[in-house]
């Protein structure tokens, strides 16, 4: 996922999952694959001008018929941040006029969709580095934020530890139990946002070899799997075969 990076709770008592971008990124965007989807849409100033959210705006590149942004800076409408600008647009979501696209397929990733069909779109969240906690139907804009490393030339894009976020968190009522495929960058936000949750929760961790001591936090219970590049995906599809062999 790259730039965007970026996923509440079904109102029954269902298995629920949880899919954090480590990559960061969004679909379709000026840069590539990894980069947020300008066929997303993005949230617009009152002058038109496209928002581009990313993690240090005063960090980024001189923008070109557009401004940069932090989900929480202060937006042209007086007293209203662009987070809460969002919040806005999604009590509406039938109308859609900026064509953003639900915070499940703004990545150019499969597996988001696939874990969409498999558990069901509510019982799915992602864990995203520029928004939080987030329904998986939730209408989101393009952005470019991540917790991983980046390459000094785009570092812009970082999210630091002590930045501050209002980071929405989706998860409002208690699942039967959560799983969640994530990179260590996203493990800070994750623990913090599901403190209160006191049901099952698993998550996949990777490693090259597996540890006599595997990480711990408390509540959680991890599960081991060997590490490579975007690792999840494969952890991911390895649940969704699971589940599916458990209907037959």
């Amino acid at each position: 996922m790259g730039q965007r990076h970026a996923r509440a709770c079904c109102a029954r008592r269902m298995p629920f999952s949880i899919l954090a971008e480590c990559p960061t990124r969004p679909i379709r965007s000026n840069a590539i694959m990894r980069s947020p989807v300008e066929s997303s849409g993005r949230i617009r100033t009152q002058a038109g001008l496209p928002v581009s959210f990313v993690a240090q705006p005063l960090q980024a590149p001189t923008p070109t018929r557009s401004i940069y942004a932090r989900p929480d800076d202060q937006s042209d409408v007086p007293g209203r941040s662009w987070r809460q600008q969002v919040v806005q647009y999604n009590l509406t979501p039938e109308r859609n006029s900026l064509r953003l696209l639900r915070a499940f397929e703004l990545y150019d990733v499969a597996i988001y969709r696939d874990l969409a069909r498999s558990v069901g779109v509510n019982n799915l969240l992602i864990l995203s580095a520029g928004w939080g906690l987030v329904r998986a139907d939730y209408l989101l804009p393009s952005y470019d934020i991540t917790f991983s490393a980046c390459k000094p030339k785009d570092a812009y894009k970082r999210r630091l530890p002590g930045d501050e976020y209002l980071d929405f968190c989706h998860l409002t009522s208690e699942p039967e139990s959560i799983v969640v495929f994530a990179s260590g960058p996203y493990l800070p936000m994750l623990w913090r946002l599901t403190d209160r949750v006191g049901c099952p929760k698993t998550f996949y961790y990777a490693t090259k070899v597996q540890p006599q001591d595997p990480p711990a936090h408390r509540g959680w219970t991890g599960q081991w799997h060997r590490a490579y590049t975007n690792w999840q995906y494969e952890a991911a599809k390895t649940f969704i075969k699971c589940l599916r062999e458990k209907r037959i």
